[in-house]
């Protein structure tokens, strides 16, 4: 499993995910406890709307996948 984009969407943490033959996308709602699947609508709405961030933005802005955010499914 490798991360191949962050964003900041809609104000909420969002990744893509390098699954091997195929890439998931996740997202955070407010007060949820595990990641979202997003729909290829999402993965879209993403890249047209949400802020492409580094890792180091990420982290800084959101926190530590598996500390301050849950883990990947």
């Amino acid at each position: 499993m490798n991360i191949t984009h962050y964003f900041s969407w809609d104000l909420r943490p969002a990744i893509i995910v390098d699954m091997g033959q195929f890439s998931n996308a996740y997202y955070l709602e407010d007060g949820q406890d595990d990641w979202l699947e997003a729909d290829t609508q999402a993965v879209l709405d993403m890249f047209a709307n949400g802020s492409q961030m580094t890792e180091e933005e990420f982290t800084k802005e959101f926190g530590v996948l598996g500390t301050d955010l849950p883990k990947l499914p």
